[in-house]
């Protein structure tokens, strides 16, 4: 490890890499100790940004983490990954500071689940104790008995900023506090401390509790490849306490025969890996990000059925988590409040405790953890569904969903995915106010590899959560509407109006109502709850002013039927979107930018309709006031077919 580092940084300093490393030079003891007292072939392990001596002393290929490093033909990763995001077999790292945490919390319980006797160890540095997310992971691993180890590399500096001046208290009392064991060691002798923690992971094995091991070491090179501001008389004072140093020192003469070997052995891939042909892009990057997207097929309809008529869209969301979870052991359910007699806030997984125990678990007010657990229990193989109460807290989630879940099937490639469902009320209508209203779906909209899949009343709940949950591989957010959970579908059509699905065969098709007579004035493109308001306003556009237009209910709103809405806006000219979010870089604004752009050249008038650029009120009239309604649809409409008011 400290040859194959040493020379990653003269590498860099010759101009030969690009890009960044951390290296561990100075506590390479702690991945030894760690990766001797696990079992590599069932455990698992998530590392950071520091993580090239986890790597190696896992079991990682040499040969295949320098390649990656140098972007050569034979990286671990194909090249995606980098020094910081690696995966091998059953080891991962990501290089988001704590993000990491309550995904280890998700493949633990998995893992105690399906009780494989495996345990889970996540590497953090002090720096990371700052991380909200490790404290939500701390609490739920006690208080579900987790098989966790947390090892804190206590290193004394986050960056360049000592620890001692970011944390107060003690790293010892922040794991007793959550009832979790904690020890400190420092490592003098290798073989003592791998005894230590061999006993410490056999505890953890027998007992599913977490246990938390601060190893206090020291980083000695920089914090990545650039200058170092810590005090020079702080470096050579811990240089002398130097694991590395100290068995030197031990081994006397035949250190420096080692170190000759190492060096030479290192030179040699260094010049067999710099000699190999540079990474390009490739068929076979894009065809394995492709093979993610599920092939079409024959499915059931997306478009609500006769037999559904009348019931309430949240009674048939409830039936729909019933009969999957009674036909799929898979399938679990998280989240805050869900378990009976409440069955979540607005009732959606009502009775699905009682029916099925332990397979439904409420959780703390933690929403990080909720989509990071659910991120880890869909990589160890199950099908998680995780329920967040209002749409307005998936801020909350952001993180777990940008950098972890969208990311994880790309860099880590070899057949990583998570199969996550991660459902949501938004929207407003029901006085709410400002942080409880609001309609944020369009925040998740270019994240690549993440599905954003809105429900309507024209849809089959049911049918929509069984692709979500069992259809699609990647990580997909199901946005439901609260003012639609008590609306009854079947509701009739607006008059002279048909109804199809788009594009059937695809995994979520999106619905077209169109005119009987074939003739339509204008392209309509909305989705989700502004459905009703939209097909109110279609009914006083023909029987008013005798306008009609085809109208586009795009299902899955990450990715449009573009074919489809194309044509459509060919032939009529005119496109008008709507949705409830506020107008700025949302939906509307996707749809009309990459039409303009796909039909250049062609005559076509574009308007988008969208809530202003202010938060939501609670007053039932000023809400009413604030959100798009139908008259201001056949507003948008007639300007754009006729220059009306």
């Amino acid at each position: 490890m400290r040859a194959f580092e040493s020379e990653l940084l003269a590498l860099f300093s010759q101009g030969k890499l690009n890009g960044t490393t951390h290296t561990c030079i100075g506590q390479e003891a702690v991945a030894v100790t760690v990766m001797a007292a696990l079992d590599r072939s069932r455990d698992c392990v998530f590392s950071n940004h520091r993580g090239h001596g986890h790597f190696l002393c896992y079991g990682g290929p040499m040969d295949g983490l320098l390649s990656e490093i140098m972007g050569k033909e034979g990286a671990v990763c194909a090249g995606l990954g980098g020094s910081q995001h690696l995966h091998y077999r059953n080891y991962y790292s990501n290089g988001i500071q704590g993000g990491i945490a309550p995904v280890t919390a998700g493949i633990a319980f998995a893992e105690k689940i399906k009780g494989t006797g495996a345990i889970v160890c996540c590497f953090l540095g002090d720096g990371t104790l700052g991380e909200g997310a490790v404290y939500e992971t701390l609490n739920i691993a006690s208080l579900w008995d987790l098989p966790v180890l947390i090892v804190v590399e206590h290193n004394h500096w986050a960056q360049s900023t000592p620890t001692d001046t970011t944390t107060a208290g003690t790293i010892e009392g922040r794991a007793r506090a959550f009832g979790i064991e904690v020890s400190t060691i420092k490592i003098r002798d290798i073989g003592e401390a791998v005894a230590h923690l061999r006993g410490v992971v056999a505890d953890i094995r027998r007992s599913n509790h977490p246990y938390v091991q601060v190893f206090d070491t020291f980083r000695l090179a920089a914090h990545s490849k650039g200058d170092d501001d810590r005090p020079p008389d702080e470096l050579a004072r811990k240089r002398l306490e130097d694991p590395y140093e100290l068995l030197r020192r031990e081994l006397g003469p035949e250190a420096e025969s080692f170190e000759a070997r190492a060096r030479d052995e290192i030179l040699r891939l260094v010049d067999a890996v710099g000699s190999r042909p540079d990474l390009a892009p490739c068929d076979e990057v894009v065809a394995g990000c492709a093979a993610l997207v599920p092939a079409a097929e024959a499915r059931e309809s997306v478009l609500a059925k006769p037999e559904q008529s009348g019931r309430h869209q949240v009674a048939e969301l409830n039936a729909g988590l019933h009969d999957l979870m009674a036909e799929d052991e898979r399938i679990y359910l998280i989240g805050e409040d869900v378990i009976d007699p409440y069955g979540g806030a607005f009732k959606v997984s009502k009775g699905l405790s009682t029916r099925f125990p332990g397979r439904v678990r409420s959780t703390p007010i933690s929403e990080a953890l909720l989509a990071g657990m659910g991120i880890g229990m869909a990589m160890r193989g199950l099908r998680p569904v995780v329920e967040i109460m209002f749409g307005d807290f998936l801020g909350l989630c952001y993180d777990q969903i940008l950098n972890n879940a969208s990311k994880f099937p790309y860099m880590f490639g070899d057949g990583v995915e998570v199969p996550l469902c991660l459902r949501t009320p938004m929207g407003g209508r029901r006085g709410y106010g400002p942080t409880h209203s609001q309609a944020l779906e369009k925040l998740f909209l270019g994240i690549p590899g993440v599905s954003v899949v809105c429900l309507s009343v024209r849809h089959d709940p049911r049918a929509l959560l069984r692709r979500a949950i069992l259809g699609d591989p990647r990580p997909t957010l199901l946005i439901e509407t609260k003012v639609d959970y008590g609306r009854k579908l079947g509701r009739p059509l607006p008059p002279g109006y048909r109804i199809e699905e788009v594009d059937p065969g695809s995994l979520y098709p999106s619905i077209r109502i169109i005119p009987r007579d074939g003739r339509a004035d204008l392209t309509l493109v909305t989705y989700g709850g502004m459905l009703p308001e939209v097909e109110e306003a279609l009914t006083r556009l023909q029987l008013v002013h005798e306008l009609q237009a085809e109208l586009l209910v795009v299902t899955d709103i990450s990715s449009p039927p573009w074919a489809m809405i194309e044509e459509s806006v060919g032939q009529t000219g005119l496109l008008l979107t709507a949705e409830e979010g506020t107008g700025s870089a949302g939906f509307g604004s996707m749809v009309c930018g990459q039409v303009a752009e796909d039909l250049d050249g062609a005559r076509v008038r574009c308007r988008r309709l969208a809530a202003p650029d202010r938060p939501i009120p609670a007053s039932k009239q000023l809400e009413r006031a604030h959100l798009p309604v139908a008259e201001d649809v056949e507003r948008s409409a007639l300007q754009l077919c006729i220059g009306g008011l």
